[in-house]
């Protein structure tokens, strides 16, 4: 799992994204409709999305129509804070896994993994990592 901060309708927001060692993210199919195709942790994408409690029709791709793969799947849900990020997409990996259902909730938007990238907020994620550099650096031990 990785979280990036991205710029969403001109806010900071969060998105973690996961896929399984075994996944084929650049693996393609011809149109939405063939999303049975793909596969996500080990089950067809259509059969995760059940398992989120959407509906075939509610996965939209990015970029080109006529190569949809996990790459442009927006699967992802875009929140306001990290943790939010993080624990919404764990528990979307934890249903997908375990074959229970999780339903997100209300209105939550999602992105993929093409679009996160597009919109990383580079400084912000800098900052971040600037900040835990710190805080680890300021608990250590002096030898």
């Amino acid at each position: 799992m990785h979280s990036l901060c991205v710029n969403h309708k001109q806010k900071t927001r969060f998105v973690t994204v996961v896929f399984g060692i075994n996944d084929d993210l650049k693996r393609s199919v011809g149109a939405p409709a063939f999303m049975e195709d793909l596969n996500l942790f080990g089950v067809s994408v259509a059969e995760s999305l059940s398992r989120w409690g959407l509906e075939n029709e509610a996965l939209r791709f990015s970029g080109d129509a006529s190569n949809c793969s996990l790459w442009g799947a927006c699967l992802f849900p875009v929140c306001s804070d990290q943790q939010s990020s993080f624990s919404l997409t764990l528990e979307m990996l934890q249903a997908a896994l375990s074959g229970s259902t999780f339903t997100l909730p209300r209105d939550t938007q999602l992105m993929s993994m093409q679009e996160a990238l597009q919109c990383k907020d580079l400084q912000q994620m800098l900052e971040f990592r600037t900040g835990l550099y710190e805080d680890i650096k300021q608990r250590k031990p002096n030898n």
